[in-house]
């Protein structure tokens, strides 16, 4: 479940758009962050994605999801 956990989002995502994504992953209870911090539980990451932010997520011990991945995670909380 994504239910409390911090979520940032990176590159292009192929089912929605990134902002429909972050808005489908709030309505679950998750929270969105802009930027890699510790308090981040997720990078869910897209196509072109950020060098930066996928070095940032590894040094900070970030679990990386690729799309597919993520809307595996949440297809059992959809309704």
């Amino acid at each position: 479940s994504i239910h409390g956990k911090q979520l940032v989002f990176t590159g292009t995502m192929q089912s929605a758009s990134r902002t429909e994504m972050e808005s489908e992953a709030r309505k679950l209870g998750a929270k969105i962050g802009k930027s890699i911090s510790q308090k981040t539980d997720y990078l869910i990451v897209g196509e072109k994605a950020g060098a930066s932010k996928l070095k940032n997520a590894e040094k900070k011990s970030v679990i990386c999801l690729s799309e597919a991945d993520y809307q595996q995670l949440i297809a059992s909380h959809k309704t």
